[in-house]
């Protein structure tokens, strides 16, 4: 039994930024990878920037650029790295 490759969903977010929160795996990761394929520079929501699993490599090599979105402890603020 053969791995298939994703299929994503067909329309056209060029030139927006689209945020994902829980990006490192799972849902949020396959949400992701289908933004950017659609043309969307993607902001990742993740807790430690360094623990994306080669997610921000996957968006880039798409063309795309990865944005690290982390949220500061004890607070509701968000930041971007």
């Amino acid at each position: 039994m053969g791995v298939t490759a994703m299929e994503y969903p067909r329309f056209d977010l060029t030139g927006q930024v689209a945020v994902v929160t829980g990006a490192a795996r799972g849902l949020g990761r396959a949400i992701a990878l289908a933004l950017a394929h659609a043309g969307a520079d993607v902001a990742l929501g993740l807790r430690d920037v360094h623990a994306d699993s080669g997610l921000a490599a996957e968006v880039t090599a798409m063309g795309r650029r990865a944005l690290w979105k982390r949220r500061r402890k004890n607070s509701g603020d968000w930041t971007f790295s």
